[in-house]
């Protein structure tokens, strides 16, 4: 744990989300569908693993 309280999987999450915003803004949706289905998994995932794991 970090001194302002956050944590690696806190780091990770933001980025993630982060991430997920700039493709949704920035590529088209009928382009790279599998390259944002698999980040968009992954984001899942993750999210899902922290809220096992948080605390």
């Amino acid at each position: 744990m970090r001194a302002d309280g956050w944590n690696s999987l806190d780091w990770v999450g933001l980025v993630f989300r982060e991430v997920a915003g700039t493709l949704d803004m920035c590529l088209p949706r009928d382009d790279h569908e599998e390259l944002i289905a698999a980040l968009r998994g992954m984001i899942r995932e993750f999210l899902a693993y922290r809220a096992e794991h948080a605390g």
